[in-house]
C-alpha cells in the first residue's frame, strides 16, 4: 500500500492520520497543484525549478515569487558597495581576506592545497 492508501484506510476506520510523502509525491500532489502551491522559477545555472509559492492567497494583492534565492555572494557587490558604501579598496580587502566571496571556504582551502 502507498502512504496515501494507508492514510485513507486509517481515516476510514476513524483514526486521525496523515501520509508521509516522498518529495516526488509532494510535487505531483493533485491538491497542491489545484491550489497553485508551487510556482515555477527560472533559476540561473539550474533551469526551471518548482518552488513553494507564497502561503497567503490575497485577492487584491496576489503574491508571486519575484526572483530566485541568491546564490552565495551573488549580491555582494550591491550590498557592500551600494548599500554600505564601501570603496574599491575596502571591498577588495574583504575579498582578499576571504571575509566575503562567491566560493565556499572549503573549496578555497582545497584549491590552496593543490597549489602548495
Amino acid at each position: 500500500m502507498t502512504s496515501v492508501e494507508v492514510m485513507q484506510a486509517l481515516q476510514a476506520a476513524g483514526v486521525r492520520s496523515g501520509a508521509l510523502h516522498q518529495p516526488r509525491e509532494v510535487l505531483d500532489d493533485p491538491h497542491l497543484a489545484a491550489r497553485g502551491f508551487f510556482e515555477r522559477v527560472d533559476v540561473p545555472y539550474v533551469g526551471e525549478y518548482p518552488w513553494c509559492g507564497p502561503q497567503a492567497r490575497l485577492s487584491r494583492t496576489p503574491l508571486h515569487i519575484r526572483r530566485w534565492a541568491p546564490r552565495l555572494g551573488e549580491d555582494n557587490d550591491y550590498v557592500y558597495r551600494q548599500v554600505l558604501g564601501l570603496g574599491d579598496a575596502e571591498y577588495d580587502e574583504l575579498v582578499d581576506d576571504e571575509h566575503i566571496g562567491d566560493t565556499y571556504i572549503q573549496v578555497l582551502r582545497q584549491r590552496q592545497e593543490v597549489r602548495a
